[in-house]
């Protein structure tokens, strides 16, 4: 009686284990994480849920996941920055803390994220609670300057009369004879790595639909460059058509790490910084991730990921869009 109670306590236990195990391991979705600030609350121990530290006054710690795959933390008023990725199987996050690099993620909703890390035999949870980006202790640098809207006033100091609001109606009919147009959407983010004497911290190219194009860039010794401009429809038109020729929306969307060199050059400084390159065409909208790209200087220019060469096509193709005279 004994026996069969004993191995009836086993199969539960093992049934617990295992569901606690599958709904651990779940595929993240990494906009859920792209441009995210989270709060460090508590750290507790996964087999008993006891508290073994929880945030106070005298531990701040904050996380801030960038949307170009780079990350700023900031502990009690000293900051670091790196980079962030997510593996194959999208249920572990790399972003180097404390010497642990890779971070099993056991819950991500839109107030909550759990990372899971193990000493010895012990696994624990870190979890953090998201918070608006105005609520951490991170700073834009100083070169950056706050967005200024400017409206016009009359004689008196006041707004003008209701004749002005004419221009808008008309703008507004404009737009509305762009809205049969086919939607170009166009994303280039990323891409090289992180280091040198003047490491690139944020490359980020956005084309929205209605062609106006985004462009930042942040370096560690230049700091942080903003431009806003228009790209001609025409010639997004024939990027698109470009990138349909080179079957782009038939790529795989992420090309990664098939060999251990590879997988071991990921942890090396200087840190890769993977290539993220985005295209909505109508109806058609397609993701390609390069988790190493570029050629590596300190390995004579070896190419770690195989990946279709056309990418690279794309990727200059982009970059001539943008360029301004």
């Amino acid at each position: 009686m004994k026996k069969k109670l004993l191995l009836l306590l086993l199969l539960i236990g093992c049934q617990i284990q295992n569901s606690f195990a599958q709904k651990n391991n779940f595929d993240v979705d990494e906009n859920m994480l792209m441009n995210t600030n989270w709060r460090y609350t508590r750290t507790t121990h996964e087999a008993t849920g006891e508290a073994i530290h929880t945030a106070s006054e005298d531990y701040q710690y904050y996380l801030n996941l960038k949307f170009d795959y780079t990350y700023e933390y900031y502990l009690n008023g000293k900051t670091a920055k790196g980079t962030w990725l997510l593996n194959d199987e999208s249920n572990e996050l790399y972003y180097n803390f404390r010497n642990i690099k890779w971070w099993k993620i056991v819950q991500l909703d839109e107030k909550e994220l759990v990372l899971a890390f193990s000493i010895g035999n012990g696994v624990f949870h870190y979890s953090f609670e998201k918070v608006k980006y105005k609520d951490t202790p991170f700073q834009k640098p100083i070169n950056e300057l706050p967005t200024v809207n400017v409206k016009e006033k009359g004689k008196n100091g006041l707004l003008g009369k209701r004749k002005r609001k004419k221009p808008k109606r008309k703008l507004t009919r404009k737009k509305k004879k762009g809205e049969d147009l086919v939607p170009i959407e166009i994303q280039l983010i990323g891409g090289g790595f992180y280091g040198g004497l003047n490491p690139m911290i944020k490359d980020y190219v956005h084309i929205k639909r209605n062609g106006r194009c985004i462009k930042e860039q942040e370096s560690l010794q230049d700091g942080s460059t903003k431009q806003v401009f228009d790209i001609n429809r025409a010639n997004l038109e024939k990027f698109v058509k470009f990138a349909e020729s080179k079957n782009f929306f038939e790529y795989d969307r992420s090309y990664d790490c098939v060999s251990g060199a590879c997988i071991k050059r990921k942890r090396k400084k200087p840190t890769p910084i993977p290539l993220r390159l985005s295209i909505r065409y109508g109806e058609k909208y397609h993701i390609v991730i390069v988790s190493i790209y570029g050629k590596d200087e300190d390995a004579r220019g070896r190419q770690y990921v195989e990946y279709p060469p056309e990418i690279d096509l794309l990727v200059d193709g982009v970059r001539k869009l943008i360029q301004q005279d």
